[in-house]
């Protein structure tokens, strides 16, 4: 599932704008993956996936990484059909 959220990250038209490459880290922070896992997973350098979370978050206005997935996934940038569902903890019953 990973894998298809990172190949198929979908700008809404008319909606705030990001490359499909920023897109695709901004997928990638969503799951709270690390920078070097990202990397990895899409098989760029490091320095990249911070350059390209840096645009992110100045094309959305956002203050840091967490500010830029909640404005991506507020924008439709992110479907939140491809973020994975929490797991709860020993002490919290699995939701519906």
């Amino acid at each position: 599932m990973i894998v298809q959220a990172f190949t198929n990250p979908r700008p809404r038209p008319g909606r705030t704008y990001v490359t499909g490459r920023e897109a695709q880290v901004l997928v990638g922070a969503a799951y709270g993956l690390r920078n070097a896992d990202i990397a990895d997973a899409l098989g760029i350098n490091v320095n990249t996936v911070k350059a390209h979370l840096r645009h992110a978050c100045q094309r959305l206005g956002a203050a840091d990484r967490t500010h830029a997935v909640a404005l991506a996934v507020a924008a439709g940038i992110i479907p939140i059909q491809t973020l994975p569902r929490p797991t709860p903890g020993p002490d919290r019953k699995q939701p519906p």
